[in-house]
Protein backbone atom coordinates (compact mmCIF):
# COMPACT_ATOMS: atom_id res chain seq x y z
CA UNK A 1 0.00 0.00 0.00
CA UNK A 2 3.06 2.60 1.08
CA UNK A 3 4.91 1.69 -2.63
CA UNK A 4 1.81 2.69 -4.55
CA UNK A 5 0.96 6.23 -2.52
CA UNK A 6 4.46 6.68 -3.10
CA UNK A 7 4.65 5.39 -6.84
CA UNK A 8 1.50 7.74 -7.26
CA UNK A 9 3.18 10.81 -5.43
CA UNK A 10 6.15 10.27 -8.08
CA UNK A 11 3.81 10.14 -10.57
CA UNK A 12 2.10 13.22 -9.73
CA UNK A 13 5.10 14.71 -9.35
CA UNK A 14 6.82 14.16 -12.61
CA UNK A 15 3.47 15.32 -14.76
CA UNK A 16 3.79 18.78 -12.90
CA UNK A 17 7.24 19.07 -13.66
CA UNK A 18 6.46 18.32 -17.23
CA UNK A 19 3.89 20.68 -17.34
CA UNK A 20 6.01 23.27 -15.85
CA UNK A 21 8.72 22.49 -18.81
CA UNK A 22 5.85 23.04 -21.10
CA UNK A 23 4.49 26.37 -19.58
CA UNK A 24 8.70 27.16 -19.62
CA UNK A 25 9.17 26.45 -23.04
CA UNK A 26 5.86 27.90 -24.23
CA UNK A 27 6.85 31.28 -22.72
CA UNK A 28 10.74 30.68 -24.18
CA UNK A 29 8.51 30.45 -27.68
CA UNK A 30 6.40 33.58 -27.20
CA UNK A 31 9.42 35.72 -25.78
CA UNK A 32 11.50 34.35 -29.37
CA UNK A 33 8.34 35.76 -31.96
CA UNK A 34 7.89 38.65 -30.16
CA UNK A 35 11.39 39.61 -30.49
CA UNK A 36 11.02 38.34 -34.14
CA UNK A 37 7.61 40.50 -34.59
CA UNK A 38 9.52 43.69 -33.59
CA UNK A 39 12.40 42.90 -35.68
CA UNK A 40 10.61 42.45 -38.27
CA UNK A 41 8.23 45.78 -38.06
CA UNK A 42 11.73 47.82 -36.90
CA UNK A 43 12.97 46.87 -40.07
CA UNK A 44 9.89 47.11 -42.32
CA UNK A 45 7.39 49.20 -40.60
CA UNK A 46 4.53 45.90 -41.49
CA UNK A 47 3.43 44.24 -37.65
CA UNK A 48 3.52 40.65 -38.14
CA UNK A 49 0.11 39.06 -37.54
CA UNK A 50 0.61 35.72 -35.34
Amino acid sequence: MTLHLLELNLNSALAEFEFLLYVAAQKILNAVFDLVKTAVKNVTGVGLLF
